[in-house]
């Protein structure tokens, strides 16, 4: 579907409540601030140096996003075994908060 973050930004605004557009989307985050009366939310994988994900969070706060959500994912050395690795960093950051 084309402009499928635009026309769910667009259910979100008539439902009244946010939407959260992810890093991954195919509208640009401008496109989709566009929408009236939109709660905006933005997600945000962390990735690549200090100047690519500073520039996008500095692009979501020019369209007025309220929330920044954030993605990352940790884990253990490699010698652990892989089925003991925490991928989402909500979970597995309390577990693993010593390091």
């Amino acid at each position: 579907m084309r402009h499928a973050d635009i026309k769910l930004a667009e259910g979100a605004a008539r439902a009244s409540v946010s939407f959260t557009q992810s890093i991954m989307s195919n509208d640009p985050m401008e496109d989709v601030a566009r929408v009236a009366n939109l709660l905006r939310w933005w997600q945000l994988h962390v990735f690549g140096g200090a100047e690519v994900w500073q520039e996008l969070v500095n692009r979501a706060a020019r369209i007025g996003c309220e929330a920044l959500v954030l993605t990352s994912v940790i884990c253990r050395p490699i010698e652990q075994k892989r089925q003991e690795w925490p991928f989402y960093a909500v979970a597995s950051a309390r577990r693993y908060h010593q390091w």
